[in-house]
């Protein structure tokens, strides 16, 4: 019987770890999308960018990101695999349980045997190494459980944990915090169960408690504090069940799910138990950073960030209480696993009579290739009813491009292809061969375990015997005794005589022999049952032999047909293959001048690109000198428009100033006029009152009092007055007023003249004068007044002395 697990996928798939195809690959699902790999399914488990499952029969595939081989392939030029890729190296081991990490992987097979792979940076694949590993590699035996951390990895054996890997947080418990490279055994505590998270270690002893070591600084050691810890801490839980490491810390106990450490609910630095359904929960998941459960109606809860869709709610906002995920359909969900950004869940197991005699090799893109029965090509999709084409058509259809090396690379591919599938189908063959072979050994062993068990029965049944005979001798020698006494004594003597001395004796003799008569006939009874089944095995081994060395004569000749063809394909593949190593000979040599010539052009373009790149360092030193001068010029243009604002606000100020300053001097030199006006006829009328007092002294007689005036005046006197006056005059500075006075004879008029004196408005003709020049002037005007204003008070007081 064989069938298929339902599977229920949610999150980010940048790498194929949903197993989606390759088509899919870089969507993120924020809603469950049902799949199925058509095969039954058992364990799984996730980590940051990649996945593993066990299918029933026990074979491990892996999906997702392969960087340091944590797939197990073995390929090192495969970056990723959207689809689930059987690890072959197992498949002669049945898997029970898998456990993946950030960058490794480990499996435990049914013989207890520990298998690693992935990174081994820190040694936490425990094979001693601190190296990669591109396939599984042996660590240990009589494992039972296994847990990969971010860098490190724990093991539980004979109930003693075991601990390898990054040891710098004390993770490892080892009392150091130092890498190891071993499995480093680190607690004599009966040890049940372990977990690994990024920076710490929690595990659960036989005893239903909880120990955390390792990394504290969010609280997930779960001990009240945030000191980290070299050394196993005991967590105050009770009647735990299971213990989750991740970034922080879940246990599920008998009363319910417990949280420690920090999250999108807080920080907590002791457990504290949440409220998530009203039933029990079974299972539960740490992600990235986001947490998961299902409780025992197969109901799924989830919280935490949900950038990726990674919660399951059909959308991408987070979540810091518990919500029901909705979007099964109607499914149950009884198992899932968590990685760092998605999930992946499985459902109900759908059975149906299949026949596979080989692990499928390759689950690729939305089908399942089975190779030992090429007829019953499996189908998987996303939804029912939904389909691909297999493997073969979809590679036939790929369209052949490139040159002549790549096609003859590609034919070679091909026929290496050809040739490992046959291979495979010669190795499928010697399988049947060996597990027939491996059934008759089987039969042959349980055949001999059964006939030691009939001799050692037969054994025990032959010391019974031998037992039971010397209880008959001892109980005949007793009679005879008691006959002894007989003869001797009186009948009812002899009784008395007999029950005092051996009656105890006859009792625990009696119910030995009783004992023994029931404990032979038991053997006896068990004799001849494990006598019966011993035949009826006998029969069926032998049947079974025959049916085999039957199935194998028939199989066999047909095999080695087949291995006969498949020789004289090869054969004919090798002639083929020689053709094309001679034709890849001249390819390659053509391929040599290519590339010598690519060598000379690489030069070439060397200098070109130095070339290139000089000119750009000058193209950027230009850019930067005009940003400078652009920058310089801006400056300029600044200046220049608000020096050209200013120029025209003073040029303003300047006009109205001049229009100011000339109504000043127009004014002023009105009052100037005025002023030598008066000027003049006060000195006319000192010069009239001069003339008036000498004409009385002269003429004395004069009787007639007329009124004097300057024609009385004799020409000597008007001459001495005209010469006082112009020595006056002489004395003043060329911008006095008094300079331009002209003394005129007294006996006529002043005719209308012409001046050497310029006004200020003449002076400044032509320029603006500023408030300096006019405040010089001012001031000189000023001076002048006060000179001309002394002068004439020393003219008047003089000349009247002089009179």
């Amino acid at each position: 019987m064989e069938g298929f697990t339902e599977i229920f996928v949610w999150g980010m798939d940048n790498c194929g770890q949903l197993g989606l195809g390759g088509h899919n690959r870089g969507k993120k699902y924020a809603s469950p999308v049902f799949c199925s790999f058509n095969i039954l399914i058992k364990e799984l488990s996730c980590g940051e960018d990649h996945s593993a499952f066990i299918s029933d029969s026990g074979h491990v595939y892996c999906m997702g990101s392969n960087s340091n081989g944590k797939l197990g392939i073995g390929d090192r030029h495969k970056v990723f695999s959207s689809s689930p890729s059987l690890v072959e190296s197992l498949s002669q081991h049945i898997a029970i349980k898998v456990s993946c990490g950030w960058t490794h992987t480990a499996v435990i097979t049914e013989e207890g045997v520990l298998f690693t792979w992935g990174n081994g940076e820190y040694g936490q694949l425990g094979n001693g190494l601190y190296e990669d590993s591109w396939t599984p590699k042996f660590v240990m035996k009589n494992t039972h459980d296994v847990s990969c951390g971010a860098r490190h990895m724990g093991a539980v054996s004979f109930n003693t944990l075991y601990m390898c890997g990054s040891g710098e947080m004390g993770q490892l418990g080892t009392g150091r915090r130092q890498n190891e490279a071993f499995l480093i055994p680190v607690s004599n505590a009966n040890v049940a169960q372990v977990s690994c998270g990024v920076f710490h270690t929690g595990f659960l002893s036989t005893s239903n408690e909880i120990f955390t070591m390792g990394g504290n600084s969010f609280g997930q050691l779960g001990i009240g504090n945030k000191k980290s810890s070299i050394s196993a801490q005991k967590v105050p839980l009770k009647d735990c069940i299971r213990i989750i490491c991740g970034n922080c810390s879940l246990a599920i106990c008998s009363d319910g799910l417990y949280f420690w450490g920090t999250s999108i609910i807080g920080e907590h630095l002791t457990p504290k138990k949440l409220k998530v359904s009203s039933f029990p929960i079974i299972d539960a998941a740490i992600g990235g950073s986001f947490l998961i459960a299902i409780d025992s109606k197969c109901n799924v809860f989830s919280w935490g960030n949900n950038s990726n869709g990674e919660l399951g709610l059909g959308d991408f906002e987070s979540r810091d209480i518990a919500t029901m995920v909705t979007g099964f359909k109607g499914k149950k969900i009884t198992k899932l696993a968590a990685g760092g950004n998605f999930v992946i869940s499985l459902g109900m197991n759908n059975r149906e009579k299949k026949e596979y005699k080989t692990p499928l090799k390759s689950i690729e893109g939305n089908r399942i290739p089975v190779l030992s029965n090429r007829e019953n090509i499996e189908r998987y999709s996303h939804s029912p009813g939904q389909t691909d084409n297999l493997a073969w058509e979809s590679s036939n259809k790929k369209t052949r491009k490139g040159s002549r090396e790549s096609f003859s690379k590609k034919s070679l591919d091909k026929i290496e292809y050809e040739r490992n599938s046959y291979r495979n189908l010669a190795k499928n063959a010697e399988l049947q061969a060996s597990l027939l072979k491996n059934e008759s050994k089987t039969f042959k062993e349980d055949n001999f375990i059964l006939k030691s068990e009939n001799q050692i029965l037969k054994e025990e049944n032959f010391s019974l015997k031998n037992e039971n005979k010397v209880l008959k001798e001892e109980i005949y020698l007793i009679r005879n005794e008691i006959e002894g006494f007989k003869n001797k004594l009186p009948t009812d003597q002899v009784v008395e005589k007999v029950k005092e001395t051996y009656g105890a004796e006859i009792k625990s003799l009696k119910t030995q022999l009783e004992a023994q008569c029931s404990l032979q006939n038991d053997l006896e009874s068990d004799l001849k049952r494990a006598l019966d089944q011993n035949t009826l095995l006998e029969d069926s081994l032998e049947k079974a032999y025959k049916e085999t060395s039957a199935q194998a004569t028939r199989e066999i000749p047909e095999l080695y047909k087949k291995i006969q063809g498949l020789e004289e394909e090869r054969k004919r593949l090798i002639e083929k293959s020689e053709t094309y190593e001679e034709r890849l000979g001249n390819l390659q040599i053509l391929v040599q001048k290519t590339n010598e010539e690519n060598l000379i052009m690489d030069k070439r373009v060397q200098e070109l690109t130095d070339e290139i790149r000089r000119l750009n360092n000058f193209i950027q030193e230009l850019q930067f000198s005009n940003e400078n001068l652009n920058q310089i010029v801006q400056n300029h243009e600044s200046s220049y428009i608000a020096m050209n604002y200013e120029n025209s606000e003073l040029q303003e100020k300047v006009l109205q100033m001049h229009s100011h300053n000339k109504e000043i001097m127009t004014n002023f030199e009105k009052e100037v006029s005025i002023k030598a006006k008066e000027f003049k006829d006060k000195t006319i009328g000192i010069l009239n009152g001069q003339k008036a007092n000498t004409t009385r002294n002269i003429i004395s007689d004069d009787k007639e009092g007329q009124h004097s005036s300057r024609k009385d005046l004799s020409t000597n006197q008007q001459a001495k007055i005209k010469n006082a006056v112009s020595k006056i005059l002489d004395s003043k500075p060329p911008e006095s007023p008094l300079k331009n006075l002209r003394v005129s004879s007294p006996t006529r008029k002043s005719p209308d003249r012409s001046t050497t004196y310029r006004p200020l408005s003449q002076e400044f003709a032509g320029k603006t004068p500023n408030k300096y020049d006019i405040k010089g002037k001012i001031q000189n005007l000023i001076q002048n007044r006060s000179r001309i204003e002394k002068k004439i008070k020393l003219l008047e007081s003089g000349e009247e002395n002089n009179l």
